[in-house]
């Protein structure tokens, strides 16, 4: 714990008693350059001493506390339960602590966690309304009462106990928890459309695509998006900074505020050209731009300012399109073709894998290029007479 990794691989630079953290894609070529000068530009704090622990902010969910989705909450008649994101500083912080709170009640409540931003537990967030991360819940008797309260251990056991009862004002009916939106269209529509609920929405590089290609319905019409990766230490540094800046453009203007893992989206993150974490990019999807915030500053009036008319002086950069199918083939063909050289143990191998890469680029060819063209019989046994 002395040098508090979080995440596996975690990449650092040690020089001259600092640490450098690499942040960016793991490209050969990037590595090397970071390892060689890059690192200089970088943020750094000293070397821990041995014997000194560090402290790490964690995602992961505790002992004593319930992974939880929505078939699960069907089944529960008392329950504590805390809807949070991964990438969430505030929810992070508050884990170690819920989980010391369900260790102390153990065998008298059930203590959950609900992962917002995965698409099982939309339906949660729809239900429920929730608007920010996190956000914490006591379910009983058909009803619910929301936790408003400070994120202190003696706070949450003692509403988690009874205090929830003293509450009767706040606590409302159950609502009804629909799970028939399966496909993945309908789940695209429901993940646009809790954009305008809660403060930072969770996008897929299918989302983002399904959003830019509608009709704008203002102009300009903007997005802030941040491109991050679980892995990142910046990033979860910056994730607290993101969600305050996403509160407050939701009061002041319809800007909506999004985060895309850029280490599961790698089309999307090599189309927009994302070569390091954080990068957060402003789309403005009436006029088909998008300006990216180049400043190490990473601070809320410093972005907001960008936001709020700054962007205006950085280089307007042309959207990308999103690729066509073929396109995708030949991506995928590429990455399948890279996974499969990597398996070969000799002559034999390569030729079989030369063969199947070979024929696979073949069909995709021939579906794309071959045109099925109609023929009448009659008209062909005229001619040839």
């Amino acid at each position: 714990m002395r040098f508090a990794v979080t995440g596996y691989p975690w990449l650092v630079l040690l020089h001259q008693g600092r640490l450098y953290e690499f942040d960016g894609i793991r490209d050969p070529k990037l590595m090397t350059a970071f390892a060689l000068e890059d690192y200089a530009t970088k943020d750094s704090i000293a070397i821990p001493s041995p014997g000194i622990e560090a402290i790490a902010e964690s995602s992961e969910i505790p002992l004593h506390v319930t992974k939880l989705t929505t078939s699960d909450l069907k089944n529960l008649d008392k329950a504590f339960v805390m809807i949070h994101a991964p990438w969430c500083g505030h929810c992070n912080k508050l884990l170690p602590t819920f989980g010391k709170a369900a260790t102390q009640l153990l065998g008298l409540v059930t203590f959950g966690s609900i992962d917002g931003t995965d698409p099982v537990n939309q339906p949660i967030l729809s239900a429920f309304n929730v608007k920010s991360y996190p956000t914490v819940l006591m379910l009983h008797d058909n009803s619910y009462t929301p936790y408003d309260g400070d994120r202190s251990l003696n706070s949450l056991v003692s509403f988690a106990s009874s205090g929830y009862l003293d509450a009767k004002d706040k606590t409302r009916p159950m609502p009804m928890i629909t799970t028939s939106k399966t496909s993945k269209d309908a789940m695209k529509e429901d993940t646009v459309e809790m954009a305008k609920s809660i403060h930072v929405v969770e996008w897929t590089a299918d989302v983002f695509d399904t959003v830019m290609q509608g009709p704008p319905k203002s102009k300009p019409e903007l997005f802030l998006v941040e491109f991050y990766a679980q892995w990142c230490g910046p990033c979860r540094a910056f994730s607290s900074v993101y969600e305050d800046i996403a509160s407050e453009l939701k009061k002041s203007s319809g800007i909506v505020v999004a985060r895309i893992d850029g280490a599961l989206e790698e089309e999307l993150r090599t189309r927009m050209n994302i070569e390091n974490y954080p990068t957060i990019l402003l789309v403005d999807k009436s006029n088909r731009r998008m300006y990216k915030y180049g400043s190490k500053e990473r601070t809320k009036s410093a972005i907001m300012e960008f936001v709020n008319g700054g962007y205006v002086s950085r280089k307007a950069i042309a959207l990308p399109q999103p690729p066509s199918a073929f396109y995708l083939a030949l991506y995928v063909i590429w990455y399948f073709a890279l996974d499969l050289l990597q398996l070969v143990q000799n002559q034999f191998d390569l030729a079989i894998a030369i063969l199947l890469i070979g024929c696979t680029i073949g069909y995709v060819f021939a579906k794309k290029f071959s045109g099925k063209k109609s023929i009448d019989v009659k008209t062909s046994k005229k001619k040839i007479a």
